[in-house]
């Protein structure tokens, strides 16, 4: 079950997306959310051989860790059951994004003001060939 909406402008959101038909994120027929269900109580081992890549090392390789995804439904069909990626080839949707996304947006910003509040002298000079 979808939690309430309880903060200004949610209301406005849900209303937006009903009326154009946009239901991303809805826990609805016909919607495109993707659900998981999680045991928060599980562990898992971490291991190149295990996942679902091209490359054979894991820089987490050994490690353990808690809270383990048992199912995931994308697009109301289950993908992901009892350890096991229950996809065909092609059978996913490729989005467009520009590189460096919203994801980067202002990271050179907070470089740059990190980096001034150091207040580290830079002393440039003319490279000697």
């Amino acid at each position: 079950m979808s939690p309430p909406i309880r903060k200004t402008g949610h209301d406005k959101a849900l209303q937006d997306a009903l009326a154009t038909g946009i239901l991303q994120g809805a826990i609805l027929e016909g919607s495109d959310a993707d659900i998981i269900v999680l045991n928060p109580n599980a562990s898992f081992r971490i291991s190149a051989i295990s996942h679902h890549s091209r490359s054979d090392t894991n820089v987490y390789e050994g490690k353990t860790g808690k809270g383990k995804v048992e199912v995931t439904i994308s697009g109301g069909r289950v993908v992901w059951e009892e350890g096991n990626l229950k996809i065909t080839s092609g059978s996913g949707k490729y989005i467009k994004m520009p590189p460096f996304s919203y994801l980067f947006d202002g990271i050179d910003k907070a470089d740059a003001a990190y980096l001034a509040s150091l207040r580290s002298p830079v002393h440039r000079t003319a490279a000697a060939y």
